[in-house]
């Protein structure tokens, strides 16, 4: 079993309840799974856009990165996920941010996320539910957290 941590985010449609729906769902998936609290952010990239629910589910998961992001891509896809534009408006969006200690260049799956150092939106809710989290080649995620809201970001 390793250790995941993936974030969710949707802001079209009833996006406070895909967001409820898939923790629910991602429950079925992962054993011993936890989720942070929702929280209400604006977007990142493009701004001219619904705001976003967001939230961090951790758990563990018995299949390779490529399996889960198989499983993960499947609920997209359900929720009517269509990807136009990058960073633009989605149903759902769920991202692998960390997989155990695994380390991946492969640009379709990239670990640990290759921007999860940079979203509050990613980076609060996981420490929430792991106060002592490690970002593997970035450090601690409170450290991170610190230094962002130092240099003036916001949730």
């Amino acid at each position: 079993m390793t250790r995941v941590v993936l974030s969710i985010g949707a802001n079209l449609g009833d996006a406070e309840t895909m967001v409820h729906q898939t923790i629910h769902q991602l429950s079925q998936i992962l054993k011993e799974s936890k989720a942070s609290r929702i929280y209400q952010t604006a977007p990142v990239g493009v701004e001219d856009q619904p705001e976003f629910f967001n939230a961090v589910v951790m758990g563990e998961w018995g299949g390779t990165a490529d399996e889960l992001l198989e499983k993960t891509s499947k609920l997209e896809e359900a929720a009517g996920r269509e990807r136009i534009l990058r960073w633009g408006a989605r149903t759902l969006d769920i991202d692998i941010i960390a997989f155990g200690d695994q380390v991946s260049h492969d640009p379709k799956l990239t670990l640990p996320h290759p921007r999860a150092h940079e979203r509050l939106f990613v980076l609060i809710p996981w420490i929430e539910l792991q106060p002592d989290a490690h970002l593997i080649g970035r450090g601690d995620v409170s450290a991170i957290i610190n230094a962002l809201q130092s240099a003036g970001a916001t949730l």
